[in-house]
């Protein structure tokens, strides 16, 4: 089933997947939910221009690592619209999260559950 944003669902189990890279990931929750995986690496500066608002490109011009931090902020907001389902459309720059974020060897990963609730992480 599909929601009107064409977000998939299923009866009482909320899902989202990602991959990056050779990392995939998978949250199932039982409500709204999303997860982003990212591999650290270089982005073009006008990709970062275009994602961040001034108070991210001053915390990513601050970082000692900025394409970590960057991706950081990428993952965060990716897993944020992938639980709302509004996906990749309109003003990337003022998307708001809350998240909570993991890192796996070379790999950012990102979780947004639309409820507080205990995360436990698996690896396969």
């Amino acid at each position: 089933m599909k929601k009107n944003t064409g977000k998939p669902y299923t009866d009482g189990i909320h899902f989202s997947i990602s991959h990056s890279g050779r990392l995939a990931a998978v949250m199932l929750s039982n409500c709204e939910c999303g997860i982003d995986v990212q591999e650290i690496r270089s982005v073009s500066e006008k990709t970062i221009q275009r994602v961040c608002n001034g108070r991210e490109l001053e915390k990513i011009n601050g970082a000692s690592d900025k394409m970590l931090c960057f991706c950081k902020i990428w993952a965060a907001k990716e897993s944020h619209v992938k639980m709302t389902g509004e996906g990749m459309r309109g003003d990337f720059k003022n998307i708001p999260y809350s998240v909570r974020i993991m890192r796996i060897g070379e790999y950012i990963t990102a979780i947004s559950p639309k409820q507080r609730q205990s995360i436990k992480w698996v690896r396969i």
